[in-house]
């Protein structure tokens, strides 16, 4: 039977280059796989989680999913330190150090921080309870300059100078716009993103409805159609002509004829079927079954294309010739080594470092 062995020297020789491609061609598309479908948080590859939020577009309900907040809400409850002071990170640093009253007291007297910064929380609670209130109760206590004091302030202090003199409200317009409408407005920090006026607000007020269904949730994270179908027609045309070629190469080895049958067109079909679970990954219901698929018909598409590299390599040669080879698979997987090391590991510890902060 006429192998593989029996081609020329030359034909060996492009042969065995253009498995190596291939093999680091695969490599590359493991990385480009990290960068468009992880979460960046410092894994060498998507997790289940990612495969299901990015293909059938759920993901795992949160507590704050369950508890839904407006923009407003989450940027003046957030972290006072370890985000950006932005509209992407936190603004409660407005109310403490981004404060030139603040830091001026604490500078003063030092002691009185801890009493101060209780003050500082109480007014971000009062601005939270506000923003929950409904539409025409959180409009009329804007507009009156008057939020009844809410049950979350019952044993919190906050800053005397914007409760009324009664002590049984909030100045609520006034303490918004000491703390934010400071900067956003004309003329302001933030001008681009004015809150002079309560129509202004209100748009920031909004509390999206949230659907849980089975403890998950829909993700802005799903591959939209237009880039699903681009990589469709990449996958189901450039590659499948490559690996039919490296399919047909193993075919043409000595190994069992079991064996051929089995990897040679493995490859493909497996990719096929990962395409086709791309697709019905969309379905809603059973959607996140099909996605959960992809991890499997991915991991075939690897495994098989591994077999079909070495597994040609090992049986075109013989002799001296296999020494040689495993010197070359030695060196190459040893250069490969070196780049995971040096470059790709130190950026999947920034990227869980970043993840963290």
């Amino acid at each position: 039977m006429y192998s593989l062995r029996d081609l020329p020297t030359p034909a060996k020789l492009v042969i065995s280059c253009f498995l190596c491609a291939v093999g680091l061609g695969y490599f590359s598309a493991m990385v480009q796989l990290h960068l468009q479908h992880s979460a960046r948080d410092g894994d060498p590859l998507p997790n289940k989680a990612d495969v299901v939020e990015i293909f059938a577009g759920w993901k795992t309900a949160t507590e704050a999913d369950k508890d839904p907040k407006s923009k407003l809400q989450v940027l003046i409850m957030g972290p006072i330190e370890g985000a950006p002071f932005n509209g992407s990170g936190s603004m409660a640093a407005a109310f403490y150090t981004k404060d030139s009253d603040y830091k001026s007291a604490i500078k003063d007297d030092p002691s009185s921080k801890d009493s101060l910064d209780k003050e500082r929380r109480g007014e971000q609670v009062a601005l939270d309870e506000w923003l929950k209130l409904p539409e025409p109760e959180r409009k009329k206590a804007f507009t009156d300059n008057k939020l009844p004091i809410p049950a979350a302030l019952k044993d919190q202090p906050i800053t005397a100078d914007f409760l009324t003199e009664d002590k049984k409200a909030i100045k609520v317009q006034e303490l918004f716009d000491t703390r934010c409408t400071r900067c956003h407005k004309e003329g302001g920090d933030a001008a681009s993103f004015r809150l002079e006026t309560y129509e202004e607000i209100a748009k920031y007020a909004v509390v999206k409805k949230v659907e849980i269904v089975d403890g998950m949730v829909r993700s802005e994270r799903q591959i939209g159609i237009e880039k699903l179908t681009q990589s469709t027609h990449a996958h189901l045309l450039s590659f499948a002509m490559l690996f039919s070629l490296t399919g047909l190469t193993f075919a043409f080895t000595s190994w069992n004829v079991k064996m051929r049958c089995l990897v040679a067109p493995m490859v493909v079909v497996a990719q096929v079927a990962d395409v086709s679970c791309w697709w019905l990954a969309r379905i809603d219901g059973v959607g996140p079954l099909f996605a959960t698929a992809i991890i499997f018909t991915g991991t075939a598409v690897a495994l098989g294309l591994v077999i079909q590299i070495f597994g040609s390599l090992w049986d075109m040669w013989t002799g001296k010739s296999r020494l040689l080879l495993l010197l070359v698979l030695a060196a190459g997987l040893a250069g490969l080594g070196a780049v995971v090391v040096k470059a790709i590991v130190p950026a999947l510890e920034a990227e869980k470092a970043a993840k963290k902060v």
